[in-house]
């Protein structure tokens, strides 16, 4: 990219790190805050199609569960995904001028090389999709990635005149993967403010809570913004202290709150107590926030990540040449004046615990009377 559209890491910029720490922060507590509701009802959800017993009027014997919101889950799933992937041939082009018409099928491979070997679109819109049904938004993150690594390479050398005369062992880059990336993003860990907004990209804030490990980290401190540039800093700034306070344990409340997410969900938290706290994830919020930050005063949007809540990370204008956001959301059935869409299973959920109560009721009466008692079972024995 050129260094003209890449802007610096201004995470180190006191004032601007002030800023954040006195903005963004309380802000992004207040949302997390505010979804508190919400989230117990996508929870809620999330049990019925995990089949697991919540909210029965009933309590008996008999603990059964009749998978019949899960089976229309299933069936919707499997429906979006069938209509997005009809064929082989789901998507074409169309050259919107007749000199370039003799590209099409160039360009046609190649997109198809992309979604096929590097996004794994097939792959990756199942999870999405399922996600869209059951608690009816489903964000995703569509970047681009480029990975490299150096190997030895044993080089055959050559005379003046072309002919072989040794060889020697060189260090070679090889590219590993570049194109486009399509990761669906967990919706407990991903959040929108102002609600009210209808698309991504008119929301003042977007953010999403990760677990980075300290070898990512360090990596991200080492990677410059432009390689051409040094003065535009690295990816990461102050690192160092993020790691300094994850050692004193001061990031024990947001692993407490990931651990009961994840149990809630019915999985084990790779942050458990037993682990050794130099084994612990790092706690890192990733945001597109618009504000105005430089002395200009204009309001842009910047990529901020912050760690552990309240140490700055990065501080950079958007960087994506599109100028918008990297999360798209997909929504099941659209509100007006509400930014998350509602659920197949906002119509169903009371109907799958009513059969469930009905089945178990139904259940513990048969066994009553096949098998009423101890009592009744001697004295129908002594009789005979």
């Amino acid at each position: 990219m050129p260094v003209e559209l890449l802007h610096p890491n201004l995470a180190t910029d006191s004032a601007i790190a002030k800023r954040v720490q006195d903005e963004l922060v309380p802000l992004i507590r207040h949302v997390r805050k505010d979804r508190r509701t919400l989230r117990e009802t996508w929870l809620r959800y999330w049990r019925i199609w995990g089949a697991t017993p919540d909210q029965e009027s009933y309590h008996g014997r008999i603990q059964t569960y009749i998978p019949v919101a899960r089976r229309e889950l299933e069936a919707w799933t499997h429906r979006i995904c069938r209509d997005l992937f009809p064929s082989d041939e789901w998507f074409s082009l169309r050259a919107l001028r007749q000199s370039v018409e003799k590209k099409t099928p160039v360009l046609r491979a190649l997109l198809d090389f992309y979604f096929t070997k590097h996004m794994q679109l097939r792959r990756h819109s199942k999870p999405f999709v399922r996600q869209l049904v059951t608690l009816g938004t489903s964000p995703v993150k569509v970047g681009w990635r480029t990975d490299e690594r150096t190997l030895p390479i044993l080089r055959e050398l050559l005379s003046q005149e072309g002919e072989p005369v040794g060889l020697e062992w060189v260090e070679e880059k090889v590219l590993d993967y570049i194109g486009p990336t399509f990761h669906p993003v967990d919706l407990f860990s991903w959040y929108v403010w102002p609600v009210t907004v209808t698309d991504v990209d008119d929301a003042t804030l977007i953010f999403e809570d990760l677990l980075l490990s300290d070898a990512r980290l360090h990596a991200l401190a080492r990677t410059p913004v432009n390689r051409d540039d040094e003065d535009l800093g690295m990816l990461y700034a102050n690192v160092d202290e993020l790691l300094e306070r994850k050692r004193a344990g001061d990031q024990r409340d947001r692993v407490d709150a990931e651990r009961r997410r994840l149990s809630d969900k019915g999985f084990t938290h790779p942050l458990d107590a037993a682990l050794p706290s130099v084994f612990w994830p790092n706690d890192v919020t990733e945001c597109l926030w618009k504000a105005d930050l430089e002395e200009d005063a204009v309001t842009r949007r910047y990529l901020v990540v912050v760690g552990a809540d309240d140490i700055p990370l990065r501080v950079q204008r958007n960087p994506f040449l599109h100028g918008r956001s990297p999360w798209l959301c997909g929504k099941f059935l659209e509100v007006e004046n509400e930014f998350y869409g509602r659920a197949m299973l906002e119509t169903v959920d009371k109907l799958q615990y009513f059969v469930n109560d009905i089945a178990n009721q139904a259940s513990d009466a048969l066994v009553w009377s096949l098998n009423p008692g101890r009592s009744g079972s001697r004295s129908r024995a002594g009789s005979t």
